[in-house]
């Protein structure tokens, strides 16, 4: 889904803070040296399409002053100084929606049915993430825990595929701001930054952990917790994903540059490279939470925690990223990891029965099998420390990936 590019016809009407409702708009109001106070003012740009009927215009008038009186209701409780959030474009859409059940008395207009079709369904607030979200967005709290995707998805592939949505209006603050700054959209980004024949910008990680600290102040302007989306249904399958994480339900979630993700990630796995692994530590720490589904992330994690002599927390994170996915080479990545923890722990048995169950889901696995021949010393040496059994696990799906441990 797309907004799409129309012929429109401006018209620009001044609103002031106080007024910015579904009332008449006003003169901006006075402060106490009796001189305007346009610091409170707002400009709601009604883009009106050539030729709409009567009923239409009123609709995305009714969106515009709605927009307005979303963006009032949050001034000064957010760091965002644009004229565009999710509660300002949720405002705009519940009000075009409302006068539009109210006027059109039988006349048709497909974004307009289409708010009155998602908001009976009980999908408004997914739809307007899904077809108006941009980087910058914040989605608070209880918005976040009312999100039904498993029931908005299916209905979603049905309707919305492909489909071009408008928008009707904008708010643009005294500031000029329409849209919101992009978080991070400055930062290092680790794919320019790679070196002739480099897999990894690791010669670059000076750069890299520089970005990283740049991250750590610019993360104090933003009001929820960053996720790393590349676009607006990336954003909503994520903020699914996150939806019970008490973090996030403390603070809602607002979408930063994707990059800011590849950064910590990246600048986490370079650390580990040099066997700087405090550095790996704080970097990937911030990194699954930017991108809370990628298991990458994760495991690196996790091999910060077992190289500091931390395998408890190696082994809570591991065990997350394998709760988190069913694809068989992720999974098979997951329990080498696990295998790899258990042995740096003297827990033979145990490394052996996660090495096995690694090869169920990646027959052949070279590392696997040689991590193997290691434990069949151990063992013999240690006289069978631990217990436990492979998995008797059936998997077809073949895995073809890289062979990283």
């Amino acid at each position: 889904m797309r907004t799409a590019p129309g012929t429109w016809r401006w018209l620009v009407v001044v609103v002031s803070a106080v007024t910015a409702c579904a009332h008449a708009p006003g003169p901006p109001r006075e402060n106490g040296t009796g001189e305007a106070n346009s610091t409170d003012g707002l400009q709601v740009v009604l883009e009106r399409e050539a030729g709409g009927s009567e009923a239409t215009r009123v609709a995305w008038t009714a969106y515009g002053l709605g927009r307005a009186k979303g963006w009032t209701d949050r001034k000064g409780a957010t760091k965002n100084d644009s004229g565009d959030d999710y509660l300002v474009e949720l405002e705009g859409r519940r009000a075009a929606l409302v006068v539009w059940k109210d006027v059109s008395h039988g006349e048709r207009d497909a974004d307009l049915d289409l708010l009155v079709e998602a908001e009976a369904k009980g999908f408004l607030e997914e739809l307007v993430v899904l077809a108006f979200a941009r980087p910058g967005w914040t989605v608070p709290p209880d918005a976040l825990q009312k999100l039904d995707l498993e029931a908005f998805w299916p209905w979603a592939l049905e309707n919305l595929q492909g489909r071009e949505v408008k928008t009707g209006a904008a708010t643009i603050p005294m500031n000029g701001k329409r849209w919101p700054d992009v978080p991070g959209a400055d930062l290092p980004d680790p794919a320019k930054l790679m070196a002739p024949g480099e897999q990894m910008p690791c010669s670059s990680w000076r750069v890299l952990e520089e970005g990283v600290q740049r991250w750590r102040v610019e993360a104090g302007a933003i009001d929820g917790l960053p996720i790393a989306a590349t676009n607006a249904q990336n954003f909503l399958k994520t903020l699914g994903a996150v939806r019970d994480d008490p973090e996030f339900r403390r603070r809602g979630a607002t979408w930063v540059a994707p990059r800011v993700g590849t950064l910590h990630l990246t600048a986490g796995f370079c650390a580990n490279d040099r066997e700087d692994w405090a550095a790996g530590q704080r970097a990937l720490e911030v990194a699954i939470v930017l991108l809370p589904t990628d298991n990458t992330a994760r495991v690196e994690l996790a091999h910060s925690f077992i190289k500091l002599g931390r395998p408890d927390r190696a082994l809570a994170h591991l065990e997350a990223a394998r709760k988190m996915t069913t694809n068989p080479c992720e999974l098979a990545r997951v329990w080498r990891k696990i295998g790899y923890a258990r042995f740096d722990h003297h827990q033979y048995a145990q490394s052996k029965e996660a090495y096995e169950t690694s090869l169920a889901y990646e027959p052949g696995n070279q590392l696997a099998l040689g991590e193997l021949k290691l434990l069949s010393q151990a063992l013999s040496g240690s006289g069978g420390n631990g217990s436990g059994s492979a998995h008797s696990i059936q998997v077809t799906t073949s895995c073809v990936e890289s062979q990283a441990k």
